[in-house]
């Protein structure tokens, strides 16, 4: 039962995370930057290709013994969470 909960969060949050996420970088940047992420396409594939790296490291400190499956899960979701409070707090979207 708590996977399944801990399952349905991470999903929920993480599909909040890659639409909201282009919507705050392009009010952030709006006078930076020219019409990148005006472009609907970019919005959502430049936040997802920022998973490849993370997938990579994922892949080789599961089975590296110091971390394992159980740690790493924990590690990256309080990581996870401290950034996305860090996030809260510091947007203008409170």
């Amino acid at each position: 039962m708590l996977v399944w909960l801990l399952w349905i969060s991470v999903t929920f949050i993480f599909y909040g995370a890659i639409f909201v996420l282009p919507i705050i970088i392009s009010k952030k940047t709006a006078q930076y930057t020219s019409a990148f992420w005006d472009n609907p396409f970019t919005m959502i594939i430049a936040p997802s290709l920022a998973e490849i790296p993370a997938a990579m490291i994922c892949f080789y400190l599961i089975d590296n013994p110091r971390f394992g499956r159980k740690n790493l899960l924990l590690y990256s979701l309080t990581l996870a969470a401290i950034a996305y409070l860090l996030c809260f707090f510091t947007s203008e979207f409170i």
